[in-house]
C-alpha cells in the first residue's frame, strides 16, 4: 500500500524525515518517546481526515490543539507537512497503470489557534515525472475529472470558514467528479485499521454481545466492541478461515473444543466450549490474555481486515509463549496482501521477524526522531548473531538507552 511517509514538524519529527515502508511487514522498535507512536499518528491523521471523524475532531479535540502536535523546537507557528507515497497496486485489483499516487498534506496554523489545510495529489509516471490530479488550497484548486481533463474545483458554498477550512477537501468530493484513479486512492485510504491497547477488563465492550460497529463494517472496531460479530461473520462467510482461526486458538488453549455463537436482539454472543466441562464458558469470563489473543485473531485472520493495519505494542497483556503464534497470525495477514505496521518493545516478538522488517527509532542530540533501516546480512556477519531480539538487546541495532 504505502512505500514511504515523509514528515516535517509533526510531534517528535522536526526536520524533514522520509520513512521507507515494506509492502508486507514493518516492525517499529525503539525506546519509549522515540517517536514510534507519533509515526503511527501520521497515518491515523490521513485515515481520520478521509474516512474518520475529520481533522478538526482529531487535532483540536482529541490531540489538544495544533500547538500540541508541532515539534516544540519549531513552535506553534510551524507548518506541518506530511507526504504519503503509495504503491501502484493500491489493492488486490487496481494497479493504476503503474502510476504511484503521492498525497501531500500541509497544515498552516492561524492566529486564533486553528489551522487551514492544503492538499496535493500527484501520480508518479514511469519516466520519473509527476502528473497533477488534485490540488486544493482554501477550498479552491484543480481536479482531474473522469475524462482525464484537469478542471477547476467547484467552489464551496459560503465561506471557507471554521470548521470546514480544517478538513480535507478530498474527503467529501463526489466520486462521479473524480478520475477513477482518485476514486481508487480514496477507497484504499479507507482500508486502514488502527489498534492500541485493548481494554479486556470485566466491563470491556469486547465481552458484551456485539452488533456491527459503524463504518468499520466487517472489520474489528478500534476497541474490539464488535469482536463476537466479526468472528461470527468469518464463520458464516469464510468457514475454512474460521477453522484455521480455531486451530490458532487451540494452540494457546488446548482444552478448547469449539467456539459457539448465539444471536439475540442485543447482538451476537460468544461462548467457548472446552473439554471435560459440563457447560460452555461465556466470553465474559475467559482470561484477559485469551480475550486479547482472540481480538488479534479477529484482526489478522479476518479477510476483511483492510489493506493496512497499524498496531501499538501487541505483546501487552500476553503470556510470552503466545507471541510466536501471534507472529504467525501476523504473517498470515501479510501473505494475504495486508501491509502491517507494528510498534513493539518485545525481543521475543522481534525474534519472529527478519532484520529487514525492522525500522529503528532513535532521538538525535537535538531531540528529534531519527529512523533507520537495518541491513541484516551485514549485521549477522559482524556479530555472529541472527535473531533481531538478540541484536536489539545487545545494542547492535540502536533504539536503546544503553
Amino acid at each position: 500500500m504505502l512505500t514511504s511517509v515523509t514528515l516535517q514538524n509533526f510531534f517528535s519529527f522536526c526536520s524533514k524525515a522520509s520513512v521507507p515502508l515494506s509492502p508486507a511487514m514493518n516492525v517499529l522498535v525503539g525506546i519509549n518517546g522515540s517517536g514510534k507512536s507519533n509515526f503511527i499518528k501520521a497515518l491515523r491523521l490521513l485515515y481520520e481526515g478521509i474516512s474518520g471523524d475529520g481533522l478538526r475532531n482529531l487535532i483540536q479535540l482529541e490531540w489538544g490543539g495544533y500547538d500540541q502536535i508541532t515539534h516544540a523546537r519549531a513552535g506553534s507557528t510551524g507548518v506541518i507537512s506530511l507526504t504519503f507515497r503509495f504503491r501502484p497496486r493500491l489493492d488486490n485489483s487496481t494497479q493504476n497503470n503503474g502510476h504511484s499516487p503521492v498525497y501531500a498534506i500541509r497544515l498552516q496554523p492561524q492566529a486564533d489557534g486553528t489551522f487551514t489545510v492544503s492538499e496535493r495529489i500527484t501520480f508518479s509516471q514511469t519516466n520519473g515525472t509527476e502528473e497533477l490530479f488534485f490540488e486544493s488550497r482554501a477550498g479552491e484548486g484543480l481536479i482531474r475529472n473522469p475524462g482525464g481533463g484537469l478542471v477547476s474545483l467547484t467552489p464551496e458554498t459560503g465561506n471557507r470558514a471554521e470548521p470546514a477550512r480544517m478538513e480535507l477537501r478530498f474527503r467529501a468530493l463526489p466520486p462521479e467528479s473524480m478520475h477513477p484513479m482518485l476514486v481508487s486512492l480514496r477507497q484504499a485510504i479507507r482500508q486502514f485499521s488502527f489498534y492500541g491497547f485493548f481494554n479486556t477488563s470485566y466491563s470491556s465492550r469486547a465481552r458484551l454481545p456485539a452488533l456491527p460497529a459503524g463504518h468499520y463494517g466487517e472489520r474489528l472496531a478500534f476497541d474490539g466492541r464488535n469482536m463476537s460479530q466479526v468472528l461470527h461473520s468469518i464463520r458464516g462467510y469464510h468457514p475454512d478461515v474460521f477453522q484455521e482461526l480455531v486451530s490458532f486458538l487451540r494452540r494457546i488453549s488446548p482444552n478448547l473444543r469449539e467456539l459457539l455463537f448465539s444471536e439475540s436482539k442485543r447482538g451476537v454472543s460468544l461462548r467457548l466450549l472446552e473439554k471435560n466441562l459440563n457447560h460452555s464458558v461465556s466470553v465474559r469470563h475467559i482470561s484477559d490474555g485469551t480475550l486479547r489473543y482472540l481480538l488479534y485473531l479477529a484482526i489478522f485472520l479476518n479477510p476483511a481486515r483492510g489493506l493496512a493495519v497499524c498496531l501499538d505494542e501487541p505483546e501487552s497483556g500476553l503470556h510470552p509463549d503466545m507471541l510466536h503464534t501471534l507472529s504467525e497470525a501476523m504473517t498470515h495477514a501479510v501473505q494475504d496482501g495486508t501491509q502491517l505496521i507494528i510498534a513493539t518493545h518485545s525481543p521475543l516478538l522481534l525474534n519472529s521477524f527478519e532484520l529487514d522488517d525492522l525500522l529503528v527509532f532513535d532521538k538525535s542530540p537535538e531531540n528529534e526522531t531519527l529512523v533507520k533501516t537495518v541491513n541484516g546480512d551485514d549485521l549477522s556477519e559482524i556479530t555472529g548473531l541472527s535473531l533481531p531480539g538478540q541484536l536489539w538487546l545487545s545494542g547492535y541495532l540502536g533504539g536503546k538507552r544503553w
